[in-house]
C-alpha cells in the first residue's frame, strides 16, 4: 500500500489527499449533524419539563375547584350519612392535591424558580386545607353554618383566589418558556444545520479551488519540467521552459532555472559534438584520398618489383647456363690435357 502511495503520480496524490481530507471533514459534520438530530430530543425533554410542571398545576386547580364544590355542597347537606360521604369525598382528593404537590416539588427535571413557584402556590393550599378541616368542616358538623359560610365566602375564598391566580400566572408562565425554549432551541438547531451544511459547502469550494492553484503552481510547471527532461533523454533538444516559470523565486523557479540551463548545456554539447564531428569526416575524407594515392604508389613500387624480380630470374638462367657452360669448357680441357698427356706419353715412348 505504502508503495502504491509512493509510486502514484503527484497530481493523483494531491487529488487522493483531497477525497481523504474531504472524507475526514464529512464524518466530523455528520457526526455534528446527528447532534443537532439529536436535540430534537432534548427540545421535547425541556418542552416536556415545562408543560408537566404547567400541566400538573392545571390539575391542582381543578382539584382545588372538586374540593371547593364539595364544600359548597357539605354546606346545604344536613343528612349525617351524607355529610361523612362527602367529607371522606373531600378528604380523598385533599390526598391527591397533597401527593400532587409533593411530586412537583420533589421532581429533580425542574428549575429551582419553577419549584420556588409551585412552592408558593402551595402555601395558600395548606393554609386553605388546615382552615378547612380544623374549623370549617368542624363548624358544618356542629350545625354552625353561619360560621362555616362566613369561613367559606371569607379568609377560605381568599386563599382559592390567590391559589388560582398564583396557579395561573404560574401555567402562563411556564407555557410560555415551554413554547419560547422550544422555538429557541428549535432555531439554534436549524442555524446550527444550516450552518454546517454552509461550512461543509465552502470547506469543499475551497478545496477544489486551493488543489487548483496547487495544480497551477506547482504541479503543472513540475509536469513541464518531467517532459523537458524526457524529451532531452529522447536527444530532443529543441524544448524550452516559459520565461515566466523561470522567474518564480521559490524551489519550483529554482527546479525550472536547473532544467533550462542543463538543457541549453546539453544543447550546446551537442552542438559541439556536431561540429566535431564535421570536422572528423571532413579529415576522414582527406585521409581516404591519401590512402588511395598510397595504395597507387604501392601498386606502382609492387609492379616495378615484380619486373625487377622477373629479369632477375632471367638473369640468373643466363648466369647458370654461363656457368654450365663454362663447366662443360673446363671439363673438355681437363679431358683435352689428359689425351695430349697420354698422346706425349706415346711419343716419348716411340722416340726412346
Amino acid at each position: 500500500m505504502t508503495r502504491f502511495i509512493i509510486d502514484m503520480k503527484t497530481k493523483n496524490k494531491l487529488y487522493l489527499r483531497s477525497v481523504i481530507w474531504l472524507t475526514i471533514l464529512a464524518s466530523i459534520l455528520f457526526a455534528a449533524y446527528s447532534m443537532t438530530a439529536g436535540m430534537g430530543g432534548q427540545i421535547l425533554s425541556i418542552y416536556n419539563e415545562n408543560f408537566t410542571a404547567a400541566q400538573g398545576v392545571a390539575d391542582l386547580k381543578a382539584d382545588l375547584n372538586g374540593v371547593r364544590v364539595l364544600l359548597v355542597t357539605l354546606l346545604a347537606e344536613k343528612d349525617k350519612a351524607k355529610l361523612d360521604s362527602i367529607n371522606n369525598k373531600i378528604k380523598e382528593l385533599s390526598k391527591v392535591i397533597d401527593s400532587r404537590f409533593n411530586d412537583l416539588i420533589n421532581n429533580k427535571s425542574f428549575t429551582s424558580d419553577m419549584i420556588d413557584d409551585i412552592k408558593k402556590i402551595n402555601e395558600p393550599w395548606l393554609a386553605f386545607r388546615d382552615t378547612r378541616d380544623n374549623e370549617l368542616i368542624p363548624a358544618i358538623y356542629e350545625g354552625d353554618i353561619e360560621k362555616a359560610r362566613g369561613l367559606a365566602l371569607g379568609i377560605q375564598a381568599e386563599r382559592y383566589k390567590l391559589f388560582i391566580s398564583l396557579s395561573n400566572d404560574f401555567i402562563k408562565k411556564e407555557s410560555k418558556e415551554a413554547n419560547d425554549n422550544v422555538t429557541n432551541l428549535a432555531g439554534f438547531v436549524k442555524k446550527t444545520r444550516n450552518g454546517l451544511i454552509t461550512t461543509f459547502i465552502i470547506l469543499l469550494i475551497s478545496n477544489l479551488v486551493l488543489n487548483k492553484i496547487i495544480l497551477r503552481v506547482m504541479i503543472d510547471p513540475l509536469i513541464v519540467g518531467v517532459n523537458l527532461a524526457e524529451a532531452v533523454a529522447g536527444g530532443d533538444m529543441t524544448k524550452k521552459i516559459e520565461a515566466s516559470a523561470m522567474e518564480r523565486d521559490d524551489e519550483v523557479g529554482q527546479l525550472m532555472k536547473s532544467l533550462d540551463k542543463m538543457s541549453s548545456s546539453l544543447n550546446r554539447f551537442a552542438n559541439s559534438v556536431n561540429v566535431s564531428s564535421n570536422k572528423l569526416a571532413s579529415a576522414s575524407e582527406k585521409l581516404s584520398a591519401l590512402s588511395g594515392i598510397i595504395a597507387k604508389g604501392a601498386d606502382d613500387q609492387t609492379q616495378k618489383a615484380t619486373h625487377v624480380a622477373t629479369a632477375s630470374e632471367e638473369m640468373s638462367a643466363t648466369v647458370t647456363d654461363v656457368a654450365k657452360n663454362a663447366s662443360d669448357a673446363s671439363e673438355a680441357a681437363i679431358n683435352a690435357a689428359k689425351v695430349a698427356k697420354e698422346g706425349g706419353e706415346k711419343v716419348a715412348k716411340t722416340v726412346a
